[in-house]
């Protein structure tokens, strides 16, 4: 029996992230007969996703973060690697990084060299805002090594790649499976012992970029209008404990649960009425497209791109004005929740479509090396 092909994934950790949900996304349904995936993660403790992804059948690679201060240590350290583990298609989702695990990649005689843009302008300025020099001079890099390039969406593309040539990739999901069900949202706000509240939601890591701080205090004023309001916070993250402080602090506790990082993500939304997304940026987000499969509404920061609007459920709303936020909440709460799976499909972000273009593009790709 012939050996599947193996492709080598680089990425920060494979924690419950947009990226990482993504491929596991399409790792779970592609012919792993014929295409399996590794992963080269920056960091050593074991990650959400990593016993999912032994059982089955790929491998964990780490390597050290880079860090500025250790930069000639961290190519040595690449080099080292790709010497020793000989990949034919390394497929790269670090950002701007990508260029020198991409670069040591080709140094090395990796054939296939793909980069991966998961953001756009907006956000890597504000998330690396200190780091911009050194991201700029990346930019007018990263093509050099490349053989490939992927993108989650169109600016995100452009803002890599600039007029070299990329293929869009969508974060798809598989759309069956979130499709909204009366039955099943009545048992899960039973479960959770809130049948009698207006659930609003927020699933995504405690950082800086989901803009938690900004989510309580809109929360705080719907739930001055609306008392029977509650907000379900689903993730975890290094800001954590400030939010459950400024929760504290403003007398939420009651009207506020904090859920954690969860398997269950599409019983949860099932429970919610809506989902409250404020974030400083985003790419194409993988909760949003999973709230739409839902079949729910989405009350979205206009930092976060229209692309990922394709069932008319979500609103844009500018994050410099929370009394705005409230007043938009507040008085467009009513709409039928409906089954949204052709509009996902028809928009290409079901992941059986997606997991065979990619399975069909990784083996043609392969045929030439």
């Amino acid at each position: 029996m012939k050996k599947p092909i193996r492709i080598l994934h680089v990425v920060t950790s494979m924690n419950a992230g947009g990226i990482e949900s993504m491929l596991m996304n399409l790792y779970r349904v592609i012919d792993r007969e014929k295409v399996q995936f590794d992963f080269l993660v920056h960091t050593e403790k074991e990650s959400f996703f990593e016993q999912e992804i032994i059982q089955l059948g790929g491998k964990i690679h780490r390597i050290p973060p880079l860090k500025l201060t250790n930069l000639n240590k961290y190519i040595n350290k690449l080099n080292e690697f790709f010497k020793k583990e000989q990949y034919e298609c390394v497929h790269s989702h670090y950002t701007f990084i990508s260029y020198f695990i991409l670069k040591a990649a080709k140094k090395n005689n990796v054939n296939i060299r793909i980069a991966h843009s998961h953001e756009a302008l907006e956000s890597i300025w504000d998330r690396h805002i200190l780091k911009v020099p050194f991201i700029f001079v990346l930019k007018q890099l990263i093509n050099n090594p490349v053989t490939h390039r992927f993108a989650c969406g169109k600016a995100a593309g452009e803002w890599m790649f600039g007029e070299a040539p990329f293929t869009i990739l969508h974060n798809a999901i598989d759309a069956k499976r979130f499709t909204y069900d009366k039955t099943i949202a009545l048992a899960e706000k039973k479960k959770l012992g809130l049948e009698n509240k207006i659930l609003f939601g927020n699933v995504g890591r405690f950082s800086r970029q989901k803009n938690h701080g900004f989510l309580i205090e809109i929360f705080e004023g719907i739930q001055k209008k609306i008392q029977n309001a509650h907000l379900l916070l689903v993730g975890d993250g290094e800001l954590r404990s400030e939010i459950e402080k400024k929760v504290k602090e403003r007398n939420l506790e009651q009207s506020v649960s904090f859920l954690g990082v969860r398997k269950d993500i599409v019983q949860l939304l099932h429970a919610m009425d809506y989902i409250l997304m404020p974030s400083l940026y985003e790419g194409l987000s993988v909760t949003m497209v999973e709230a739409q499969a839902n079949g729910l509404k989405i009350f979205a920061s206009d930092k976060i791109s229209t692309e990922t609007n394709f069932t008319n459920l979500i609103e844009f709303i500018s994050i410099k004005d929370k009394e705005l936020w409230v007043d938009l909440v507040v008085n467009n709460l009513p709409y039928e929740r409906n089954n949204t799976y052709d509009k996902l499909v028809k928009a290409n972000y079901d992941i059986v479509a997606n997991a065979e273009f990619v399975e069909n593009l990784y083996l043609d790709l392969m045929k030439d090396v």
